[in-house]
């Protein structure tokens, strides 16, 4: 654009300025004030609370910046603000205690299911035991038979080689990953899918409490940013997310 046009634009800007009348003004603002109240209402973060401060901005260089109605929506925006903060500080706390409820949370079996797979393992422990073998090759028989039992074990069988590995005699017969493999093995199948939904749950659960400081860390900086700014209404909507 030439300097010339530049010149005609602005010129013909000044002139549609001085051709509104005091009515239009009015009108004009009361639609502004009006706008920015909805938008008040709207604010739920830090960078919708930014973008109505811009807003109140504007409106307060046209009204004046010791109006009336500046002071208003001014107030009417901290206000909005501490609430915004209240709900969620509140929120925080309900999704930490329902974190703390799902961490504890704990699968559990009937008693008599459980004496009675605790009578098996004994009786399956004592048969394993009978077929171990001595030592003077090293523990290789004795490493090579827990491998093959360990292959096709059903859950009692899991249950009794955890009872031998931790016999001293026996310790060295278990690799640290067959022991973590009976341990599984171990566990009703009905445990394994409750860990698994209660894993999948916690993940859900950080996820969002996760989201839940950050937005209250962006207000917290919002409100060390205008503590001594009080008096300064604009803020570039860039500086916070």
């Amino acid at each position: 654009m030439s300097l010339a046009e530049r010149v005609y634009n602005n010129n013909r800007t000044k002139h549609n300025m001085t051709r509104e009348s005091t009515e239009d003004k009015a009108y004009r603002l009361a639609r502004m004030y009006n706008n920015i109240l909805r938008n008040i209402e709207k604010v739920s973060d830090a960078k919708t609370f930014l973008q109505v401060r811009n807003e109140i901005s504007a409106y307060a260089h046209e009204a004046g910046k010791e109006s009336v109605d500046v002071a208003r929506l001014r107030t009417k925006l901290d206000n909005r603000l501490k609430k915004v903060t209240e709900e969620l500080n509140a929120s925080i706390s309900t999704s930490n205690i329902e974190i703390d409820k799902i961490k504890s949370d704990k699968f559990e079996e009937l008693p008599e299911q459980l004496q009675e797979l605790t009578t098996q393992a004994e009786h399956r422990m004592l048969q394993f035991l009978m077929q171990m073998g001595n030592t003077n090759d090293g523990g290789v028989g004795n490493r090579r038979r827990v491998g093959n039992w360990i292959k096709d074990a059903t859950r009692v069988d899991a249950l009794a080689l955890m009872k031998i590995a931790t016999l001293p005699q026996y310790a060295n017969s278990f690799t640290a990953k067959q022991k973590q493999i009976i341990v599984e093995k171990s566990k009703n199948p009905a445990e394994i899918v409750f860990e698994q939904n209660k894993a999948s749950l916690l993940a859900e659960k950080g996820s969002e409490l996760g989201k839940l400081y950050m937005k209250a860390f962006n207000l917290r900086n919002i409100q060390k940013k205008i503590g001594n700014e009080e008096n300064n209404y604009y803020f570039n909507d860039d500086e916070e997310e």
